[in-house]
């Protein structure tokens, strides 16, 4: 795959937008230090605390115009972005190459396949004894471990039997559990 489309795109980029804007942090401290010497000023002739004034000045000042330097930044790179993407060649669409990567791996993590001689019993014994090692005291919290989520009362009668089996099984034969 050609790589040269990046440094194409990209350069397109710079000569829409023109040269990036300088760093908010950069561009705030002279507004900020000129609000400060205002308030300093200010508060001198009105008579009041000239420090406390510049240093309020400068502080809410200085905010505001970081915050709008800020944003002016995120805009700027936002669009650069938005001019790369639409130059990018139309077999290597990233939207696409995730989804379909995200699609394989929920399409592989199916449900998991039961050996041929496994009964649907000794699944349900297996499960009691992983759970009892992970410290479930029930056979309900066991099939809710195994389920991962709560089971509601219509759910766990329907497979109360299975689950009350296996559990006395692995509290009377312990051996078995090896």
């Amino acid at each position: 795959m050609d790589e040269d489309w990046l440094e194409r795109a990209e350069k397109i980029a710079d000569e829409q937008l023109g040269k990036p804007p300088r760093d908010a942090l950069e561009k705030m401290l002279p507004v900020a230090i000129i609000a400060a010497i205002g308030g300093v000023v200010a508060g001198t002739v009105i008579g009041g605390d000239a420090d406390f004034g510049g240093a309020w000045a400068g502080i809410i000042v200085g905010g505001g115009a970081y915050l709008y330097f800020a944003n002016e930044t995120r805009i700027y790179y936002r669009r650069r972005s938005e001019i790369i993407e639409s130059y990018r060649p139309h077999e290597v669409n990233s939207n696409q190459s995730i989804n379909s990567a995200t699609q394989k791996t929920t399409s592989e993590k199916s449900a998991p396949v039961l050996a041929t001689n496994e009964t649907p019993e000794e699944v349900v014994f297996k499960a009691c004894v992983v759970s009892r090692s992970l410290g479930a005291s029930s056979p309900r919290e066991a099939a809710e471990m195994t389920s991962g989520k709560a089971l509601s009362d219509e759910q766990w009668l329907n497979h109360k039997e299975h689950w009350e089996d296996a559990w006395d099984e692995v509290l009377l034969n312990p051996d078995r559990m090896k």
